[in-house]
């Protein structure tokens, strides 16, 4: 797993960096998202394609524990 390996003197610094993009990414989905209610993270942008808040935060996790693997 990335960063099983200790290190003398902490974590690798491909740990450190991912962990500081994961606190970025945190604090701008709250920024972008905090306020939605129902039916803002059901929404989708057409009619007949699009995917909804809720598709795009899914993958983004899918793609975080991938990372973390």
């Amino acid at each position: 797993p990335l960063g099983a390996r200790s290190r003398p003197n902490g974590p690798e610094p491909r740990v450190i960096t991912l962990a500081q993009q994961f606190r970025f990414n945190e604090k701008f989905l709250s920024l972008l998202a905090g306020d939605f209610d129902a039916p803002a993270w059901d929404y989708r942008p057409a009619a007949t394609s699009g995917n909804t808040a809720h598709w795009l935060v899914g993958h983004l996790l899918d793609t975080r524990l991938q990372l973390l693997e």
